[in-house]
């Protein structure tokens, strides 16, 4: 393996993606239980801000397990991208993003701790109700998991859930 490079399976094969770039997981896909292809990659400054408002703000009309409560203006939106794409570009986090046909499907993030908790990793995800119970979940945590362990090595990671989420 190059110094520089890291590789991680993603279903049966094995991609690449430098550490000291985080453009786009070029060609990771996850095959789905209903036979369906989930392309992900990371957040990028491409990525259309109006989408990324259309999956939040129906995860939030949906009233999902999310820290969220209320509907993102267009204008927070891309506030949030913005710092997400600086925490990416500082290796401070990652925000991961699947679509099917183009269109996103869920989102999963990691975020290094500060202080005393630097040593630490805190994961969240997000599925569209369509996509939920096959697989897309398990395996963008998955992905996440394994690209935080290399970009990062913390000593421990986290998934953020609220108690009475079931599923998570």
């Amino acid at each position: 393996m190059d110094r520089g490079r890291l590789q991680f399976p993603v279903s049966s094969s094995r991609q690449s993606v430098s550490s000291s770039e985080f453009s786009v997981l070029n060609g990771n896909d996850i095959k789905l239980k209903n036979g369906k292809i989930a392309n992900v990659t990371f957040l990028n400054k491409n990525d259309n801000t109006k989408e990324l408002l259309t999956f939040i703000n129906s995860m939030i009309a949906e009233q999902v397990h999310i820290i969220y409560d209320k509907k993102f203006t267009i204008e927070e939106e891309r506030k949030w991208k913005k710092k997400r794409l600086e925490l990416q570009k500082k290796k401070c986090g990652i925000e991961l993003v699947a679509r099917i046909n183009g269109n996103i499907v869920g989102t999963t993030t990691a975020q290094k701790g500060k202080y005393k908790e630097r040593g630490n990793v805190v994961l969240g995800i997000a599925i569209s109700k369509e996509f939920r119970g096959i697989g897309l979940g398990k395996e963008l945590l998955s992905l996440n998991i394994q690209i935080v362990k290399k970009l990062f090595k913390p000593k421990n990671i986290y998934l953020s859930v609220f108690a009475n989420n079931k599923p998570a």
